[in-house]
């Protein structure tokens, strides 16, 4: 139903915001509810009622919010949907959401009637350790130009299929480069299992040159342990692999990465190298005043390559606020692709330096339309949506007045997601 279709009455008190403390029969709108949730129901009735393309924009963003009801009930819906795109969309979701819940919709899918829909209800299966869509995910393990698929790989592991495994021990060996780098990925999901064909890789891997070698670091770093720093640190010499090997070492851990990855701070001629080496130790949990000060000393650099380097570098960081700090000034880069890469790294903090770079976010690409300007704000929506509070709710109703529905949508989604919130908290 959309927001026209509702009793007149309950239009005017959404549209106007006004509710009275009593229940507003018919408008789902509760005596403890704020007047915005209901305007944020509103919303998604809206987009509902125009169809197409507005409910697929939509459901790519209920990934975000398992939480909220309101959109946990459309993604239901929406697998009936006649249309092939639209239980696409809605299947993805409860991939991204993996909720053991819904695994009986899912096993239903398997025989959907579009060729995708079955091979992403598999897949995600197959992420909660469920093998029921096995032949699917078989059928589909190489792409069109032969590469191994490493979503589909990977979620084979997870149910104990080796047939990847066997497949990308020959393929990381393969001259074509997107072949290689599949192989190596892949070999990365299989953990241990995958790690000696790695090791082998790697130490072949010295008569090929660099770029070629860096999904195998990457993939050895993932699944190494601290006797392959030695394997590793030989390729930290060519400019092509640095960065590689840094971040492996970051994944392996231990004193002996974390010395090494030290070494860089001092390193004010290699700004790149010195970013990568100072995210790397946040990622690990060293987050020790130095570091700090590298870090802020490098998110004003005049190279944008250097600034957007520590914004997705911190992605996953541990550290508290002092890091958020750091990200909160990323988040209001002139340069909308380092904005996009802090927001990201934002999500899921909670702090006050958080918030604040969703604000700097928020105000400098709310009027954008497109691109990575629009897609910072939209996640400066998102990151605000997790921080309970009145400063992110209000930054929330702001998005309501916006006139693009990806903001509109955004919003109304991180006011349902305030509204569990508050719902969750004690009485009184």
């Amino acid at each position: 139903m959309s927001r026209k279709a509702l009793p007149a009455f309950c239009r005017l008190a959404i549209a106007v915001l006004v509710v009275p403390l009593v229940l507003v029969a018919g408008c789902g709108v509760t005596d403890k509810e704020p007047p915005e949730v209901g305007q944020a129901r509103g919303v998604i009735e809206d987009a509902w009622g125009q169809g197409g393309a507005l409910v697929n924009l939509a459901l790519s963003l209920f990934e975000a919010h398992p939480a909220v009801p309101e959109a946990r009930a459309r993604v239901l819906e929406s697998l009936e949907s006649p249309s092939p795109a639209i239980r696409v969309a809605a299947t993805r979701v409860l991939a991204a959401w993996k909720d053991p819940e819904t695994a009986d919709r899912l096993v239903a899918l398997l025989d959907d009637s579009s060729p995708l829909v079955p091979l992403v209800a598999a897949r995600a299966l197959a992420e909660m350790g469920r093998d029921e869509g096995r032949d699917r995910l078989l059928g589909a393990i190489r792409g069109p130009e032969g590469e191994l698929q490493v979503e589909i790989c990977a979620a084979l592991a997870r149910i104990g299929d080796e047939t990847c495994l066997s497949e990308a021990a020959k393929d990381v060996y393969a001259k074509d480069d997107a072949r290689s780098a599949a192989a190596a990925a892949v070999l990365g999901a299989y953990g241990e299992k995958g790690r000696d064909v790695l090791r082998e890789a790697i130490r072949a891997s010295r008569k090929i040159y660099g770029a070629r070698r860096a999904p195998v670091i990457l993939a050895l770093g993932r699944v190494g342990d601290e006797s392959d720093i030695d394997r590793l640190l030989p390729f930290a010499a060519y400019r092509e692999n640095v960065l590689e090997v840094l971040s492996a070492l970051a994944n392996i851990g231990g004193e002996r990465a974390r010395e090494y990855l030290r070494s860089y701070l001092p390193l004010k001629d290699k700004p790149v190298a010195r970013a990568a080496a100072a995210t790397a130790l946040a990622r690990m949990g060293d987050v020790e005043q130095d570091v700090i000060d590298v870090l802020s000393e490098l998110a004003m650099s005049d190279e944008t390559g250097v600034r957007y380097r520590v914004a997705d570098g911190l992605r996953d960081a541990q550290g508290g606020e002092a890091v958020s700090t750091v990200l909160a000034g990323l988040a209001g880069d002139p340069d909308p692709a380092v904005r996009k890469a802090a927001v990201l790294a934002l999500l899921g903090r909670t702090d006050d330096a958080a918030l604040q770079g969703a604000r700097f976010a928020w105000e400098a690409g709310r009027e954008a339309q497109e691109g990575p300007a629009y897609e910072a704000a939209l996640k400066a929506l998102t990151v605000a949506s997790r921080i309970p509070g009145e400063a992110a709710w209000n930054l929330l109703v702001e998005a309501l007045g916006s006139d693009n529905w990806g903001y509109l949508l955004e919003g109304a989604l991180g006011i349902l997601e305030h509204n569990e919130m508050r719902k969750a908290q004690p009485a009184g």
